[in-house]
């Protein structure tokens, strides 16, 4: 059984990653800004065509201040407002100058606020982002990445809590939402930390993988996630930014042959 092996950990896709999607007939191309077709119908499950560039980065440095970043589409799921998520300009973001802020946060419990990649499903996601939690006193929550969604309701979230010094897994099934694993974690004295999540597969076990500045944090078993959509995620009344979101399909665990028949 022919197997390609992915890099570990990396802001941009290796040569590893390079040679596995040629060899798989894809392309990687890591474009910044992508603007994509229409989006994601609310409350509808998503049956988005899987475009030929799966490997994509977005910096949103070439997108207008003070619009919603092109190529995403905002939902809420739970009490308060509807998401409001801005292309701003911050000379200490980590690719200079644009990030995304999501400047609605709501205090109610639960409330998401997503803003969610249009037309792009991935069966495997590796996803990283950096993030950057404000220090507004009394406002708390947590942030992070949203993968497998099925729509605004049916989705799998990977999120940090910086205040709490926790990560943890959730899924939210129409709504109802189940913590399925948590962790504390060590927050560097930094203002921008990096969150990545994957789907890893090992023979016929399906894992959720989730590193935090580098660390890997959790990996736990789950059967029922399948392919979705991916995007951006808070929850509480925390001041978010984000900038550097990257994705890719994990095909370092996929077979590239049929087994054999002995």
């Amino acid at each position: 059984m022919s197997r390609c092996h992915g890099p570990h950990w990396a802001w941009t896709f290796s040569a590893a990653a390079t040679v596995c999607a040629l060899v798989t007939g894809l392309v990687p191309s890591a474009r910044s800004d992508v603007a994509n077709g229409e989006s994601m119908a609310r409350d509808q499950p998503a049956h988005a065509a899987v475009p030929t560039e799966l490997f994509r980065a977005w910096n949103f440095d070439k997108q207008t201040e003070g619009e919603k970043p092109e190529g995403f589409t905002p939902y809420t799921l739970g009490g308060g407002s509807s998401a409001i998520w801005l292309v701003e300009r911050d000379s200490g973001a980590p690719s200079v100058p644009n990030i995304i802020r999501q400047s609605a946060p709501c205090s109610a419990d639960p409330c998401f606020q997503m803003l969610i990649v249009d037309d792009l499903v991935y069966e495997y996601p590796d996803v990283t982002v950096r993030l950057r939690v404000a220090p507004t006193q009394g406002a708390t929550g947590e942030a992070g990445l949203v993968f497998a969604a099925r729509d605004r309701t049916t989705f799998y979230a990977a999120t940090v809590d910086v205040s709490a010094k926790s990560v943890e897994v959730l899924q939210s099934v129409e709504g109802k939402i189940a913590v399925l694993a948590r962790s504390p974690v060590t927050v560097k004295n930094v203002p921008w930390h990096a969150l990545r999540v994957r789907r890893n597969t090992i023979i016929s076990k399906e894992y959720i993988e989730v590193f935090f500045d580098a660390v890997h944090i959790l990996s736990i078993e789950e059967k029922a996630i399948s392919s979705g959509q991916i995007g951006l995620v808070t929850r509480g009344s925390a001041m978010v930014a984000f900038d550097n979101l990257n994705a890719a399909p994990l095909y370092s665990q996929k077979p590239l042959s049929p087994p054999a028949a002995y």
